[in-house]
């Protein structure tokens, strides 16, 4: 990777941004949100934003220089570093769970995903932890239901970039059915799918302290949050009739709600 020492420069509108390339990519970055860093040139009277522009350059150039991981701004695209399978797996349910699917699809994709990491071995996702998670479902049908979401998990993440597909060699197991006998541990997985459907995301949970923030907010105010967060617009009316569903906000009158 060849990287160059971010310069400072102001913009039109007197911001300050450090610019720099990676390889043949140019990056402009105006605060440090992207590296987990809290420095924002910005935030700082005129005379002392290029002081701290910096102080942000130097930890810019610092953190992709040690390896750190690195996105485009607009996209999901790595323009530097490494990104664990773990990561991927966190991004690939995150997309799931802001797509248009049904709260019950969600809940069973999030217990999939919350059952399959204490497997993952140092962050990494092997044939192997996969085998050993699925273990646990001894019955076809339980098994395979398990298999079919992991599937779904996988595959999003390969979408998004991850390498490895961990799922070649694993086959789907047949059921034998027999009458009068119920599968034990399907009430399982439906209990523990049920109980975790009042969880929500770390995007929606932001929204939600948001919301608690500002008292009564009008579905305008909260698109305007929402956009921010990357929420899109058909998304936002399922996450509101979710806080409704789970008792989280009222609606006090046509396009106001306050938190409970």
């Amino acid at each position: 990777m060849k990287l160059n020492y971010p310069k400072v420069h102001l913009d039109q509108n007197q911001k300050v941004f450090i610019s720099f390339f990676i390889n043949t990519k140019r990056i402009r970055i105006y605060n440090g949100k992207r590296i987990g860093s809290e420095t924002n040139p910005n935030s700082f009277p005129i005379n002392q934003r290029k002081e701290i522009g910096n102080l942000l350059a130097a930890e810019v150039y610092s953190y992709v220089n040690n390896g750190g991981l690195l996105s485009s701004y607009r996209t999901k695209e790595i323009i530097s570093g490494d990104i664990t399978d773990k990561a991927y797996l966190t991004r690939a349910l995150n997309s799931k769970l802001d797509g248009d699917l049904s709260p019950k699809y969600k809940s069973m994709l999030r217990f999939v995903y919350d059952g399959l990491v204490p497997y993952l071995n140092n962050e990494k996702l092997a044939s192997k932890g996969i085998k050993s998670y699925l273990g646990k479902y001894e019955l076809g049908v339980s098994y395979n239901t398990i298999k079919r979401h992991l599937n779904v998990l996988i595959n999003e993440a390969r979408s998004l970039g991850m390498q490895s597909n961990p799922m070649v060699s694993i086959k789907a197991k047949k059921s034998k059915a027999k009458l009068h006998k119920p599968y034990p541990n399907i009430k399982e997985i439906l209990d523990e799918v049920n109980k975790d459907t009042s969880k929500l995301n770390k995007t929606q949970d932001e929204l939600l302290n948001w919301m608690k923030s500002k008292g009564e907010v009008s579905r305008g105010d909260i698109w305007s949050k929402a956009k921010s967060l990357a929420i899109k617009e058909r998304t936002l009316a399922d996450v509101l009739r979710r806080f409704i569903d789970l008792n989280l906000i009222r609606k006090v009158t046509h396009g106001v709600y306050v938190v409970r």
